[in-house]
């Protein structure tokens, strides 16, 4: 994937929708084969990249369609951060240490309990037992 310290060609699009996406420092964007890293422009930790990753998997060959789904379907938008976020901590489980990961895992499932997605669960842990899911149960939502 490419890196780009660009914002992605959809940017006013997804700050219309979600707001705080502007006043959150240091988020990133795939959109296609290029993440969009506008507010930071360092480095991205490899497990980050690997949600990215799944973030360009699930996109597809129409970027444009699957933002647009993205941003008018917060059910649709929490499934696939959800995927994206097991997909970040299965890369965490297989080259991290316990303590790593578990920071990590408590960082994102904060956001994945956060309105920025739906607030479809209820809180942090809950998020965090669905992320862990597959790695350890083998299961889906």
């Amino acid at each position: 994937m490419k890196i780009s310290t660009e914002y992605p060609p959809n940017y006013g699009d997804i700050v219309r929708e979600i707001p705080a996406v502007s006043r959150r420092p240091g988020i990133v964007f795939t959109y296609g084969d290029t993440i969009h890293n506008p507010t930071s422009g360092m480095s991205l930790p490899p497990h980050l990249v690997a949600h990215e990753e799944a973030h360009q998997r699930q996109q597809g060959n129409d970027p444009a369609a699957w933002w647009r789904e993205y941003l008018e379907d917060p059910g649709f938008r929490f499934r696939q951060e959800l995927d994206a976020y097991r997909a970040q901590y299965q890369y965490l489980c297989k080259y991290y240490g316990r303590g790593e990961r578990r920071r990590v895992l408590m960082h994102i499932a904060k956001d994945l309990a956060s309105p920025m997605y739906g607030k479809i669960v209820a809180s942090r842990e809950e998020a965090a037992g669905l992320i862990k899911a597959p790695a350890k149960f083998g299961g889906v939502l």
